[in-house]
């Protein structure tokens, strides 16, 4: 079954209120518990009923106050607690001597104190922990101190509300530590990544150059040293806008872009334009099948395609040794397909370097990264390059 990991925030402030919930029903139960004590005590010393209610009655107050804090947390109800619950506790050590002589043994006398640094933390926040129990073990005490400075003598505070407290204090200690720590590792961790996702980008641009350089300036170059004679006007403007096209990365996909959205059939029209510039390259390429694309091509979709089938035609002009091809368009499936075919010369496919950019870089990864894919055969009748490009999926986004 899948899990959802919840944000390193959200799953402190679980578990601190998971805690301070745990501390107040723990809180609720001991007080209870010594209600039914106290109810025991005030029988097994004689007392009639208006004494029993006066003698339990600090400690069914305190229970009502704990009941309302763990049911509904705040700053309001917390306060609440503290203050009803001091009182509670000077008074129980007030009623516990004088009513039932209980001076000499503690653990009665400072149930309710030993409840009050039960109170928890609020928000989910550990820090938040630590004031409110510090805050209710001073209270505890100040209590205590109250109820026996009113009856005018001393007597014993006992370890109970210290106990209970320092206990709070390390759970909401080890909490807050494990959160300061957890905060002082997040920063290096966002360096890390931040530091991988740069040099993700920077081989991403380094790729990108290099197909774009293959693309144009290399397949110029071959173009040139496969002529006779001087270049001609033609020639010297495509070579032009080539070079316009690396010193300006962004104008080539300016062009396909406004080809995209002026034209009904963008891809169709960028594909017979393409295929019309290899003429004075010495291929003729004759294009099919563009009556059949019904649908709109995104733009990063237009781009990759018009620039890997540029791809396949340079690598006709350079390797095949053939005046003619063919540029097949289709659409089936929701997905577009073009076909560059030559009769040329052939090669093996498995024996293209990793290095080679025109069909690693130029073809596959232009087409790859849109969420396309690509296939080619080659032997001695020529080669095909298939390219695929589901519409669904490659929406270039």
């Amino acid at each position: 079954m899948p899990t959802i990991a919840l944000p390193r925030d959200v799953a402190a402030a679980v578990v601190v209120s998971g805690l301070s919930t745990a501390l107040r029903a723990v809180a609720v139960s001991g007080l209870v518990l010594t209600a039914v004590m106290t109810i025991d005590v005030a029988v097994s010393v004689g007392l009639d009923r208006a004494q029993t209610l006066i003698f339990v009655a600090p400690v069914v107050s305190s229970v009502l106050v704990a009941v309302l804090l763990l049911a509904l947390p705040s700053r309001a109800t917390a306060a609440l607690y503290l203050g009803a619950g001091a009182v509670a506790a000077a008074a129980t050590v007030v009623v516990s001597v004088s009513m039932a002589g209980q001076g000499t043994d503690p653990y009665l006398i400072n149930r309710v104190a030993t409840a009050l640094p039960l109170v928890g933390g609020l928000a989910g926040s550990a820090r938040s922990g630590l004031r409110w129990t510090a805050s209710a073990m001073v209270i505890a005490y100040a209590a205590l101190g109250a109820g026996w400075w009113a009856l005018g003598i001393t007597g014993p505070l006992g370890y109970g509300p210290l106990i209970v407290g320092t206990l709070a204090l390390v759970g909401f200690g080890l909490l807050a530590a494990v959160r300061f720590r957890a905060k002082k590792s997040v920063p290096e961790l966002l360096a890390v990544q931040r530091a991988v996702l740069i040099d993700a980008r920077e081989r991403e641009l380094q790729r990108r150059a290099a197909a774009a350089v293959h693309d144009t300036v290399l397949a110029d170059l071959a173009v040139v040293s496969m002529s006779s004679g001087p270049i001609d006007n033609r020639m010297r403007d495509h070579i032009l806008r080539d070079l316009d096209a690396i010193v300006r990365p962004t104008a080539a996909r300016t062009v396909a872009a406004e080809v995209a959205v002026h034209a009904p059939h963008g891809l169709a029209l960028a594909l017979v334009t393409l295929a019309n510039d290899y003429r004075w390259k010495g291929v003729t390429v004759q294009v099919s099948g563009t009556e059949e694309l019904t649908t709109a091509v995104p733009i990063p979709v237009v781009d990759a395609l018009v620039g890997a089938t540029r791809a396949a035609l340079d690598n006709v002009v350079a390797h095949a040794n053939t005046e003619h091809a063919e540029l097949v368009v289709g659409q089936r499936d929701d997905a577009i397909a073009v076909l560059v075919v030559d009769s040329g010369r052939g090669f093996a496919v498995d024996d293209v370097r990793t290095d080679r950019l025109g069909l690693r870089e130029s073809i596959m990864g232009r087409v790859q990264a849109v969420g396309g894919s690509v296939r080619v055969w080659s032997g001695e009748e020529g080669t095909t390059v298939m390219m695929r490009v589901p519409l669904g999926s490659a929406d270039g986004r």
